[in-house]
């Protein structure tokens, strides 16, 4: 057995008052240790909200062009045989901010 496990003999001498001021440290120790956890954690929830607003705003800069031309390239493409051009064009702008949107994945 280690010296940790092993009993102590019990002598005359041995006071309440020493485990007493073990104890109260130990506590002191560990309501400090909660505090910092606690400051920490509200500095990663604040970092975590700063994250999700800059995520947010980079689905919608990239969503919403993307709605955007895609409805003007079908108005355009249906419009006339001369649009053509122009409506493939806002077609494929359209499919690259669809397709950086989801592999940015901002909406997770």
């Amino acid at each position: 057995m280690s010296d940790a496990t092993q009993p102590r003999p019990a002598t005359g001498d041995d006071t309440a008052a020493a485990p007493a001021d073990n104890t109260e440290a130990r506590r002191r120790h560990l309501c400090g240790e909660v505090e910092q956890i606690l400051t920490e954690a509200h500095i990663g929830a604040r970092r975590a909200q700063r994250r999700g607003k800059l995520w947010n705003a980079t689905f919608l800069f990239l969503g919403f062009p993307a709605a955007v031309l895609a409805g003007i390239s079908g108005a355009a493409g249906l419009a006339s045989a001369g649009a053509r051009v122009p409506a493939a064009v806002l077609a494929l702008l359209s499919a690259g901010f669809s397709a950086g949107s989801s592999f940015l994945r901002a909406d997770a």
